[in-house]
């Protein structure tokens, strides 16, 4: 095999250390959208067309690489929109729960105030 060919491998493990110096300090779930934007601008880096790694691929590996990359924006275009339907969802059913006990508590302390008022 030749060394200067450039391989999958070799172009993660090359920049493998500028990820995980973006990456540190953060954690998951808490800083998901953080991670989500560097991992997917570290990806794009590495495939941009003028990288070096697509410059070494034939014209049927570079389409696959693209049908690949649009995938994967696909996928995270997906994954957003369900995380927005995820919220919506929550507020939908957490929000009658915070009212009814809002609403017990209100008509607690009414309670309290009446029967120290008649007292």
């Amino acid at each position: 095999m030749n060394e200067n060919v450039n391989t999958l491998k070799s172009v993660f493990t090359a920049s493998k250390q500028e990820l995980l110096d973006n990456l540190k300090g953060l954690s998951l779930p808490k800083d998901s959208s953080k991670i989500e934007k560097i991992v997917t601008d570290y990806l794009s880096g590495l495939f941009e067309n003028e990288g070096g790694f697509r410059q070494t691929l034939t014209e049927a590996e570079d389409f696959v690489l693209q049908s690949v990359l649009r995938l994967l924006q696909s996928q995270q275009d997906i994954a957003k929109e369900l995380q927005s339907l995820l919220m919506i969802l929550t507020v939908a059913v957490l929000l009658p729960q915070k009212t009814r006990k809002i609403q017990i508590r209100l008509d607690h302390m009414r309670r309290l105030l009446g029967q120290a008022l008649v007292q």
